[in-house]
C-alpha cells in the first residue's frame, strides 16, 4: 500500500494523542526502520502553512536572504534509537555535513518530540556558514573526530515539543544518532529564488 507523507505527517502531528506516538515508534524500531523522512504539500492552505508562511517568518527571509522570490520545502523526519552500521549513519546524514541547496537560504527546524542528548539533537558548528577550514570546503560527510579536533565550539539543541530554530545550513551540522529514543521534527528550507526540488514545494514573490 502506498502512503500519502501528508496525510503521515497528520496524522503523526495533530493524532499524536490518540495513535501514541511511542507505539508507532517501537512498530518502526521492530522492522529495523531507522529513518523515515517525506515532503509535505504546504501549497494547500493549512494551519501549518500559515505557521511557515507567517509574516515574521517571511520578514527574516527578507531581511536574511535579500531576496524578491523565494522558495519554500517542508519535510518531516523520523529517527529512531536502534543499532545500525556506520555505513547507516553515513547515509542518514548522521555524520557532519553542510548543505547547497540555494545560493543563500536557511532552515526551520520544529521539534515535534522531546529532544534530549539521547534523542538525536541537532548539532551545528557555529561560524561555519561564513568561514570553513579549507579541508571542510569539499561538500561531503565528514566524522566526529575529523570536525571535533579543529573547531572549539559546537552548539547542541535539545528542547521539548514545539521548540523551534533557524539554523544557516550551509554551516557545519549533524543530526546526532538517537540513543534511547526517537525523534520526530519538521525540516522547512527557505532559499533564495525560484528552485523547486518536489511537486510538494512553493514559490512565492515576497517585497
Amino acid at each position: 500500500m502506498k502512503y500519502n507523507h501528508q496525510t503521515i505527517f497528520q496524522t503523526l502531528y495533530y493524532y499524536s494523542s490518540i495513535l501514541n506516538l511511542e507505539n508507532y515508534f517501537l512498530r518502526l524500531r521492530k522492522l529495523n526502520i531507522s529513518r523515515f523522512t517525506g515532503t509535505l504539500d504546504i501549497k494547500k492552505s493549512s494551519d501549518l502553512k500559515d505557521l511557515l508562511l507567517s509574516e515574521p517568518i517571511l520578514d527574516l527571509a527578507r531581511s536574511y536572504l535579500n531576496c524578491k522570490t523565494l522558495s519554500v520545502n517542508a519535510s518531516f523526519f523520523v529517527s529512531n534509537s536502534i543499532n545500525i552500521s556506520e555505513k547507516e549513519k553515513y547515509e542518514n546524514a548522521q555524520y557532519f555535513h553542510w548543505d547547497n541547496d540555494f545560493t543563500k537560504f536557511f532552515k526551520l527546524y520544529i521539534y515535534l518530540t522531546d529532544v534530549d542528548i539521547g534523542s538525536g539533537p541537532h548539532v551545528y558548528i557555529p561560524g561555519t556558514h561564513k568561514v570553513k577550514l579549507p579541508q571542510h570546503k569539499l561538500c561531503r560527510l565528514y566524522s566526529d573526530e575529523n570536525i571535533n579536533k579543529n573547531y572549539n565550539d559546537k552548539r547542541i539543541f535539545t528542547g521539548k515539543a514545539g521548540s523551534l530554530f533557524f539554523v544557516d545550513s550551509y554551516g557545519i551540522h549533524k543530526g546526532e544518532t538517537p540513543i534511547d529514543k526517537s525523534r520526530l521534527m519538521l525540516n522547512v528550507h527557505y532559499g533564495k529564488g525560484r528552485i523547486l526540488y518536489s511537486s510538494d514545494d512553493l514559490s512565492l514573490k515576497i517585497n
